[in-house]
This record gives C-alpha cells, structure tokens and sequence, in this order.
C-alpha cells in the first residue's frame, strides 16, 4: 500500500514536474510578433484567401479577399523571424509549410507554434509559379528593365526572386530588396506593396500621434532611413534618402517630431525635414552652434528643441537658425542622454548624472539617491504621474514623489549587462538591456521580476528602446522592432 502510494506522488510529482517545465519554456501565442526588414523575399505561396510571402526575416502574410496585411508569422514557437526560402500552403489555408536552412516545420495556427517534419508532404495549393512576364508596367520613376530588375526612383535595381500566378486573375513578385508586389494579368501593372521595416537595426523608438517611428544606424547596402508604423491600420510608410530631399544617409540615434517638422538627431547634426515640402530644409551641426557633431537626444519643449550631444547640452529656438550652448559650466564635454519633461521640469540624463531643470525660471539641480547609484551614466529616465525611475550603472533607481522613498529597484551585472532604456506605468517599471527585457512589478510587496530573452521569443537580447502602448511594449533590437505583450493574462510572471 505505501509503495502504491509513494509510485502515485511520484507519478504525480513527475507530471507537475513536466508540466511546469513545460509551461516555462512555451512561448506563448501572441507574446511577441516582430516587424523586420521583410524586403528580400525567397518565394510565395498563396490559397484562397492569403498570400503568404517566405522572407529573410521571416513569413509575412496579405489577405487579398481584404486587400490588407495581416500581422506577420514572427513570433510562434519553434519558428521566429529567421530566414525562409519556402513557404507552401494548401488552398483551403488548414496546411501551412516553411523550409529553412535547418529543417522543414508545419505550422499550428491554434497555439501559433511551428513543428518539425522529415519531409514536405504533397499540398494541393491555389496558383502557380511562372516565369517574369515580358512586359509589366510600373508606376511613375520605376522602370523594369529588360534583365527582370525593378528600377526605383533612386537608380537602385531589385532583382526579381519569384512570379505566382494566383489563378485568380493576379500575379505576385517578390524582390530582393524591394519587398512584395502585385499586378492584375489583365493591365500588367506593378503595384509596390510595402511592409515591414526598412531597416533591422532599430535604436529609437519614438511614439507620435498613435504611430511608432523608428530610425536607427544606416545600412551599408539596400535601404535605409525611417520606417513610420500604424498599430491599428497595419501599415508602414518610410522615410528614407533620396537624391532630391537633402536626406543624407546617416545614422540616426534619436528622433523629435510636431506637425511641421520632424527632427532627426544624427551623428552629423540634427537634420530638420519640412513635412510639407518633404525634404530637409536644414541640418545644425557644431558649425551652428551644436556642442558636438553626435546628437544622442532630443526634447520638444513647446516651441524649442532640446538637443543633447556627446559633449553637452543645447537649445534650438523655434526659427531654427542655430543652436545655443546651454550650460557650458556645467555640461562642457559632457554627454547628454536622454530627457525625460515632467510638468514645469525637465530631467536630463549625463554621464555625470541626473539633473532636473526648472523650466521656469532656468534653474539646475543634480539629483543624488541616498545610495549613490547615479553617479555615472544615467542612460534613460521615465516618469509616471509621482514615479520616476533611472537607468544607472548599478541598475534601476526608483523614486516614489510621493513618499519620497528612493530605492535600488534593479541590480545591474556591471560587467555584461547595462541597462539603456526604461518604460514606466502604474504596474510595471519595464527595462531594456543587452541582455533582454526585465519586467518589475514594484507596486507589489514582493516586486517580482522576470527577464525575456530570444527563449521567449524575441528577435535579439541586444535591445536598444522601449515605448509603452497600453498592453503592450514597442521594443527596439538591433533585430527589429517587436511588440511585447506585457500584459498577457495568459503568462505567470
């Protein structure tokens, strides 16, 4: 009877065992989907209903019953956003194929997870794959050029990787650089049909008008500038350089942007764009009055821009014509950071530090915490309502306005990790580093926390930028730009 009873606890104890190994190793459905540079396409595949396009970052998917995008296939289990050379989908949308350079996966759309198989099984697919057509039209400055290249305005050519036919009166292409695109076999003209990132690398995240932008160091070969997302239409627009707009290519760490211009601080200065006129207007360097060439951040403050570099702190006044030194006493050689405005103050973060300026009256100040965590880099400061929080060299310093208790909320492993950006709400103090996302629950006794890496289904553990949009985080990698789904009732923290 005890030998029954202890094989029964084991049996037990065994599958609580497995089951909670298990649980902590799924990546759960919808946790993550991630926006990447879904330009270079392998093949296509498509059923009634979708078309589904076999990336190097990944499969992105087109409803043309709806003429819209859908959400990417990025983020299940077993398969994220790496590179697929093909793609196979039966006609009725119930058998979804992916090849890749390490195996072959059949796709669960229920639980959004991705299981290997020996071999691709025969599909009855809608469409066919035909060669180039010899004749297609393109829109106005493109031009198809007899070698089966697409020309954009740029001079830039983009070879075509791929033609189907979809039996229903539409052709497919996918390019090597271009993306996706559509034509009618009755006109045979080429329709571009952007989406995702126009580069992978995405070091600011920046929230405007209930779109997120992204911009970040420019890409040796293809395409590079500002990629400009719509959350609740599903669409990218860009921003990139060309001949006639004054955009340089250039990297950009950090962006500002009003319903006139859009600011770009670069390593070259701060390039200024005219949102009507679609060009840069100007670019304020350290020939115009800017401490350093580098801009490492950037604050709209009414009709003044806020202008941090990596040797001090400057303002550009609303005419746009130079750059004034501010603080040149106290921030000469200095870098600046980030900002952080909270009412009638502005938070600045150094390498020296965290400082808060009275907008009012001008007014400087250097916070110290009782335990002298910020006294070197302070790379980002968040504030929500009396909350404030600071990404120092020993981790995350918290500081409650309202009780005044200031604590060590996050250690930071100074020698690999760092932590460079921060998200702050009323439940969670989110933190970025090169090693994944940390949650922390610090309203709670406890203050749990937990990290998310590439085990949970992000791209990178390299991660430069958060932005918090109601449930979930706009994260920045230099893999993309991923939307986290801090708030899933489904996931224990």
């Amino acid at each position: 009877m005890m030998h029954s009873r202890l094989r029964n606890s084991a049996i037990w104890f065994t599958a609580l065992f497995v089951l909670a190994s298990s649980s902590q190793a799924d990546i759960l459905k919808d946790q993550v989907i991630t926006f990447a540079d879904f330009s270079y396409v392998n093949s296509i595949s498509s059923s009634m209903r979708y078309v589904y396009f076999a990336t190097t970052e990944g499969i992105t998917r087109y409803n043309k019953m709806e003429n819209h995008w859908e959400m990417p296939l990025t983020g299940g289990e077993g398969l994220g956003s790496e590179q697929v050379v093909r793609v196979v989908v039966d006609q009725f949308d119930t058998r979804l194929y992916a090849e890749t350079a390490t195996g072959i996966y059949e796709y669960d759309s229920l639980f959004d997870r991705w299981y290997t198989l020996s071999e691709l099984p025969q599909v009855n697919t809608s469409g066919r794959h035909v060669e180039v057509p010899p004749v297609i039209y393109t829109p106005p400055d493109f031009h198809f050029l007899s070698d089966n290249t697409l020309q954009d305005p740029e001079g830039r050519r983009f070879a075509i990787t791929d033609v189907l036919d979809d039996d229903d009166g539409n052709l497919w292409f996918g390019t090597w650089g271009y993306g996706a695109a559509r034509a009618s076999d009755n006109s045979w003209m080429m329709e571009p049909m952007p989406f995702g990132l126009i580069q992978n690398n995405v070091i600011d995240v920046y929230s405007h008008g209930g779109e997120i932008w992204v911009a970040g160091e420019a890409q040796t070969a293809g395409r590079s500038g500002i990629s400009i997302y719509d959350p609740q239409e599903n669409v990218f627009e860009y921003l990139e350089p060309e001949f006639f707009n004054d955009y340089p290519i250039v990297d950009v760490n950090c962006l500002a942007v009003n319903e006139q211009t859009i600011f770009i601080g670069s390593v070259e200065g701060v390039l200024l764009y005219d949102r009507s006129m679609e060009r840069v207007t100007r670019t304020l360097s350290s020939h115009n009055g800017l401490p350093h060439d580098n801009v490492l951040s950037l604050q709209l403050v009414n009709d003044s821009l806020y202008v941090g570099t990596q040797e001090g702190l400057a303002m550009i006044t609303s005419d746009g014509d130079s750059a004034q030194f501010l603080f040149p006493g106290r921030f000469n050689r200095m870098a600046v950071y980030c900002f952080e405005r909270v009412d009638s103050l502005l938070w600045i973060g150094t390498e020296e530090g965290a400082f808060r300026l009275q907008l009012s009256n001008g007014k400087l100040h250097q916070f110290i915490d009782p335990d002298h965590a910020l006294t070197g880099d302070v790379f980002a400061i968040k504030a929500w309502e009396d909350q404030l929080v600071f990404a120092g060299p020993d981790g995350v310093v918290w500081a409650d306005g309202g009780t005044g208790e200031v604590q060590l909320l996050l250690i930071s492993d100074r020698i690999r990790t760092s932590v460079v950006a921060l998200a702050i709400n009323d439940r969670i103090v989110a933190a970025a580093s090169d090693d994944g996302l940390t949650l922390v629950y610090y309203r709670d006794k406890r203050q749990n926390k937990r990290t998310f890496t590439t085990q949970d289904g992000l791209p990178s553990d390299y991660l430069y930028d958060l932005v918090l949009d109601g449930d979930y985080l706009w994260v920045g990698s230099d893999q993309g730009l991923s939307r986290f789904w801090w708030n899933n009732p489904s996931r224990v923290d």
